[in-house]
């Protein structure tokens, strides 16, 4: 059996007019400017498959080498065909899923233990993957279409979690991906391609999957890891070694499945992926910024400018993604906002905790003067002070309710009935809702600058609003007892202080 990714109907795109149809990958590209962007369920799979047709443009224009030619090509309007369709025709036998001799992003010799398709799925049981969201066992006979076996081995590629002993994350597994949006698909693929010159001598040693030899077992378990080579190496790294076995009755349903290449960092460049926020530790060094549990990402937004912490303790280093994407903007003359879509998943070692996908406006004013985003952060560090406070009262109520006379109560259980109050996340929650219009006050008419005491004020008194909510609830939750009524007097003193706090921050008209 043939299916091959160039010709076969396999990427599923939204119309412009809302519409949604299936196509091939070379006809996604050159019809880019007619659609409105991918369309995929899993975060898992969504930047996996833009990473897949970045990687295809990069070596198909071979470029491009700055952010004045990537405007160029944006002002085209759309992919040029001609390059498109020979770069296709060039590498179109490296695109059959079930190639007999070399099969798309597999190690065709591979013999190792037979395993079922859900493997490739990382939110899908198998292995030693606990589960998510799903009852699928490995050893049930489950089975998938080509087109959908093609989305889940790229997504098993790029997006690799460890899976336990010699199972090692590819270069992006785990991480908060961010990806520039357009007004099409087109433009989002243009607005991604970050610089990609072929002067740099590196640049001809860089080759996605498809242009390198055909994988070889031996060869990757004797040489298990390596630094990629460039951009498109990294983008289409081998984290797996992956054969699928023929369709049966039109389905796959078995593969064999091993541990594939290791990334290993010897430089910066190496350690920063172009679609990952990083932030530089003084002692452990640069680290990716992460999903983080019951928290959304707009917590940790500074990390989209090259920001110092408050407390000086790291530097943050934005996606060169954005930067890109920025600079485009900028040689553009666009004003508008630019949308960025953050997405992907969140592990534990082995276990998929959880995946999230959230979309933020950015506005000009924070995009272009260097002065707005301290703000920002400072705002930023406020809503993280205020939660503290919030927190020390509910430790303070719970404390109370648990004292027996002069006998102080143990300092679990306090922990334990001061988080089972709703405050803190009912507090955030109302945060989450807030943040955007947040970012709304950094809009400005042109040639006006935004009032930043506005802005601190809005600000200030949301945090104000939503403490009140947060606390109104933890006291709601803990009584109306005689008891009650004496430990939220004692811990509304701690709330009146974060309260007042947050009054004495406010700009003079609105104090």
């Amino acid at each position: 059996m043939s299916y091959n990714l160039i010709d076969e109907p396999w990427l599923q795109v939204q119309l412009l007019d809302a519409g949604i149809e299936q196509q091939s990958l070379c006809e996604v590209l050159v019809k880019a400017h007619h659609y409105q962007a991918l369309v995929e369920a899993s975060p898992a799979v969504l930047p996996a498959l833009y990473r897949l047709l970045i990687a295809f443009l990069h070596r198909a224009l071979e470029g491009p080498e700055d952010s004045e030619a990537c405007a160029a090509l944006i002002r085209q309007g759309k992919f040029p065909e001609k390059r498109i369709r020979s770069y296709a025709e060039k590498w179109h036998d490296r695109f059959d899923l079930f190639h007999p001799v070399q099969p798309f992003y597999q190690v065709p010799d591979s013999e190792d233990k037979v395993s079922s398709v859900s493997r490739l799925a990382a939110e899908l049981a198998s292995g030693t993957n606990k589960l998510l969201f799903d009852h699928t066992y490995e050893d049930k006979k489950l089975a998938l279409k080509a087109d959908e076996a093609a989305k889940l081995l790229i997504a098993r590629q790029m997006m690799a979690i460890p899976e336990g002993a010699g199972y090692s994350p590819s270069p992006i597994g785990g991480t908060a991906l961010v990806l520039a949006q357009g007004k099409n698909l087109f433009e989002t693929l243009a607005l991604n391609l970050v610089s990609y010159g072929f002067g740099g001598k590196d640049v001809y040693d860089d080759h996605p999957i498809w242009e390198q030899p055909i994988p070889k077992s031996r060869h990757i378990k004797e040489n298990p890891s390596r630094s990629s080579k460039g951009l498109c190496d990294r983008y289409t790294w081998m984290s797996r070694i992956i054969k699928l076995h023929p369709p049966e009755d039109g389905y796959v349903k078995s593969l064999n499945y091993a541990a594939g290449l290791k990334h290993e960092a010897h430089s910066v460049d190496d350690k920063c992926d172009p679609m990952v926020a990083h932030r530089k530790d003084e002692t452990l060094g640069i680290l990716p910024v992460v999903f983080r549990k019951e928290r959304g990402f707009w917590r940790d937004f500074d990390s989209m400018f090259t920001l110092t912490s408050i407390d000086k303790k790291f530097t943050y280093q934005p996606p060169k993604v954005l930067q890109h994407a920025k600079n485009v903007y900028a040689e553009l003359g666009r004003k508008e906002p630019l949308e960025i879509l953050v997405t992907g998943l969140s592990n534990d070692k082995a276990k998929v905790e959880f995946w999230r996908s959230e979309r933020y406006f950015m506005p000009e004013n924070l995009l272009k003067d260097s002065n707005y985003p301290p703000e920002l952060q400072k705002m930023l560090n406020q809503s993280q002070e205020t939660a503290k406070s919030l927190s020390a009262a509910c430790n303070r109520l719970a404390e109370k309710l648990l004292s027996m006379g002069e006998r102080s109560p143990d300092k679990g259980d306090v922990r334990r009935l001061a988080q089972s109050f709703p405050a803190l996340s009912n507090y955030w929650s109302q945060l989450d809702v807030a943040f955007p219009e947040l970012l709304e006050h950094f809009n400005s008419p042109e040639g006006v600058s935004p009032n930043l005491d506005h802005m601190r004020d809005f600000w200030l008194n949301t945090l104000k609003q939503a403490l009140s909510e947060a606390w109104r609830l933890a006291i709601s939750s803990s009584g109306s007892s005689a008891k009650a009524l004496k430990a939220q007097a004692e811990a509304g003193k701690a709330f009146g202080k974060a309260v007042n706090d947050l009054k004495k921050q406010l700009s003079t008209h609105q104090a």
